[in-house]
């Protein structure tokens, strides 16, 4: 049987990480790794001297050499290039966010389901074990908080800080709730470092009548990554940047103390489980765990935040 063949397009910063899974994992799930594609000489040349494999300067080189690729390029060129591969009859795992418009979003998922192909969307979160943890922990819950604080970068805000940072947290509340259709109930947005949305708040409503409030800034002193369940008397809090889990409660013993409960579940390499999961799907024609049709879902709901904070 003929071996898969993929690559990498992008290899700055994040594109970097991904070409360092596929070479880690070429051996064990027996593809080959053709190479890495960027237009920047000096990245792409110093990527493919460090993993030993080809260098290309255009994504059309890689066509007829490639049956899967990863796209890690800034995201207004995502949309142009998933088309060039799907239009060629290549599989595609686009970062998130996988457009910068719906249109587009919804363009790729019709044109990968056109073609019979996969198209999987890069929220790498998604494998984290936290997400396990949590969902085993959603049946009594009343209110979901999710938190995504960073220092401003340049990279990532050439884009409203929706499509940035909250996408992440959107579409891990999709999957805890199993919707991907929540209702907003309101938005606040606000600008400081660039001509996009810098900051933002947005309150929903599932089906069930809980509430959860998504809240994502980039002019925060410090990173700050989790998601806090609340239940009661309890507080669950999942805390993304060191894997702790925690459980606070009213102490059993001391009336007037809040107590908390920690255990560590570890940082696993979450894009490691995707790229794995984007090959295994390929090989085995399973179904992927982030299909081009959630990335879309959670896009719509990001546009809706952008749109309605614009009001």
């Amino acid at each position: 049987m003929k071996k898969l063949r993929g690559a990498v397009v992008g290899v700055g910063y994040l594109g970097r990480f991904h070409a360092q899974k596929y070479k880690a994992l070429a051996l064990e799930l027996e593809f080959d790794f053709v190479g890495v594609c960027d237009a920047n000489q000096s990245l792409g040349e110093a990527v493919s001297k460090e993993l030993s494999v080809p260098w290309f300067a255009k994504a059309e080189e890689l066509l007829g050499q490639v049956d899967f690729v990863s796209i890690a390029t800034t995201t207004p060129s995502h949309y142009a290039l998933a088309k060039l591969f799907l239009n060629q009859g290549v599989h595609v795992n686009v970062e998130k966010p996988m457009t910068v418009k719906l249109s587009e979003a919804e363009e790729l998922v019709a044109l990968a389901k056109s073609k019979n192909l996969f198209l999987a969307v890069g929220h790498s979160e998604r494998f984290s074990p936290l997400v396990a943890k949590l969902k085993n922990s959603m049946e009594s819950v009343d209110f979901i908080e999710l938190q995504r604080h960073a220092p401003f970068k340049t990279r990532g805000a050439e884009v409203s800080v929706v499509l940035d940072l909250m996408v992440h947290d959107l579409d891990l509340l999709c999957a805890l709730t199993g919707e991907f259709r929540p209702k907003l109930l309101s938005v606040q947005t606000g600008r400081a470092m660039t001509s996009n949305e810098d900051w933002a708040q947005a309150l929903y409503e599932i089906s069930s009548g809980k509430k959860a409030l998504v809240s994502v800034s980039r002019l925060a002193p410090e990173m700050q990554r989790q998601v806090k369940l609340y239940s009661g008397s309890k507080v669950l809090t999942a805390n993304f940047q060191t894997g702790d889990f925690s459980i606070g409660q009213k102490s059993a013993t001391k009336p007037s103390e809040f107590s908390w409960e920690t255990s560590n579940l570890g940082k696993s390499d979450n894009l490691m489980c995707e790229t794995r999961n984007f090959v295994l799907s390929l090989k085995s024609q399973d179904q992927l765990l982030i299909p081009g049709e959630q990335g879309l879902a959670v896009l719509r709901l990001a546009q809706e935040v952008i749109e309605k904070g614009s009001l």
